[in-house]
């Protein structure tokens, strides 16, 4: 069983048709993900004979039912069940479009557990989880002039998916949209922004988005099998990255820059785990030493910040910001600069030492703990000598 066409389907139709006539001299590899009964990519297929047509859906019924729908009007409709563009690896669309399931599930209902027609129709618990793993999925189909036509509902969540778009280096905009009884239909039209078309049109393979910050989104790719992270954003706060990451490329513990423009900067990826999550994952077996040795390298590098001037402001909450190598000699990386200004005041230091005070609730779990005392003997010389005499802090 497939759904009828109804009001979505006739205004995603319309937005497509009206952008192929603007280019009706130029030829396209299109794809439709949910084809559904076949009725947008068909006519369309009868209208613009110059293009070539795929599409996919999860439901081999509709498989079926658009391929008869081809054969009976007479075009050429490449048809394969899978999910989104997947089907077609290795193939590269200039427009992808999609009529997606928006609805949000009912309450308890699980989309899990959904039939294969409801999916057509549910979109996960908010509506919008099918559109965002849709959205995640897009890089590997795209080139830097690809354009993507998605049909959600105001139902569906929309900011969590312009935000999602944001993350994954696409630009958007409204280019239809209808009012109805108890929602409004609304159709984007997304464009790889200047970051994701330079990562594109650079070789760069494997892009994903990462992360994102206060200020900033941060994706990840591979170049000439290293990876590497992407991170743009305000130029404002760009510049101050990539100013203190200058500043910063003779150490053994701040990324190594690649290449940079106005508003995004490209590093090699740090690799390890986040601080927090390596002392979460502590237990009652952890070594001592290890973890002596990686605070105790925390605390020289933040010195040696100190000394270079260079403030991240963010020591006291560090959680996203100290890597730990657990299969590299445990080596501790530092990342996201955006925020540094320069200071005389050994901050970094000072506000590594709160923040292991504060995670001492974590360590007395294990039997041990961070000693203030030390550790306020260590500040204290940092006063009088401007030197980082470190001591057994553990206890």
């Amino acid at each position: 069983m497939t759904y009828e066409p109804c009001e979505d389907t006739f205004l995603l139709l319309k937005s497509i048709s009206t952008y192929l006539l603007q280019k009706k001299n130029q030829n396209f590899q299109i794809c439709e993900v949910g084809c559904g009964s076949g009725e947008i990519s068909v006519k369309i297929a009868k209208q613009y004979l110059n293009n070539i047509y795929y599409a996919t859906d999860i439901n081999k019924e509709a498989i079926k039912n658009s391929k008869e729908l081809a054969q009976k009007n007479n075009v050429r409709l490449l048809l394969k069940k899978g999910s989104f563009c997947n089907p077609f690896k290795g193939t590269i669309f200039d427009i992808i479009f999609f009529n997606t399931p928006y609805l949000p599930c009912e309450d308890n209902e699980k989309f899990s557990d959904l039939s294969i027609e409801d999916k057509a129709l549910y979109g996960g618990t908010l509506g919008c989880e099918v559109t965002n793993t849709f959205i995640d999925s897009l890089h590997t189909f795209i080139h830097s002039k690809s354009e993507i036509f998605i049909l959600i509902s105001t139902l569906t969540q929309p900011k969590l998916v312009e935000e999602n778009l944001r993350e994954n280096g696409f630009d958007f905009e409204i280019v239809s949209r209808e009012k109805h009884f108890f929602e409004e239909l609304i159709v984007y039209k997304i464009t790889p922004n200047n970051v994701l078309k330079h990562l594109i049109d650079n070789n760069y393979s494997f892009i994903s988005k990462f992360n994102k910050g206060k200020h900033s989104y941060i994706m990840q790719a591979q170049k000439n099998n290293n990876m590497v992270m992407i991170k743009y954003g305000k130029e404002q706060y760009i510049s101050k990255e990539i100013f203190y990451l200058e500043k910063l490329q003779e150490t053994n513990y701040a990324p190594k820059i690649l290449e940079y423009k106005n508003n995004f900067v490209i590093y090699n990826k740090i690799e390890g785990i986040a601080i927090e999550n390596f002392f979460q994952k502590l237990n009652s077996n952890s070594s001592y030493e290890i973890i002596e040795n990686i605070i105790n390298d925390c605390f020289r590098i933040c010195f040696d910040l100190d000394i270079k001037n260079i403030s991240k402001d963010e020591m006291t909450r560090p959680h996203h910001h100290i890597y730990v190598d657990e299969k590299n000699d445990y080596n501790i990386g530092f990342i996201d600069f955006e925020r540094s200004t320069h200071s005389t005041r050994f901050q970094n230091s000072r506000q590594f030492m709160q923040y292991l005070i504060k995670y001492n609730y974590k360590f007395k779990e294990l039997n041990f703990q961070i000693s203030q005392k030390k550790v306020i003997q260590i500040g204290k010389n940092l006063d009088k000598s401007k030197q980082l005499l470190l001591d057994n802090i553990i206890e």
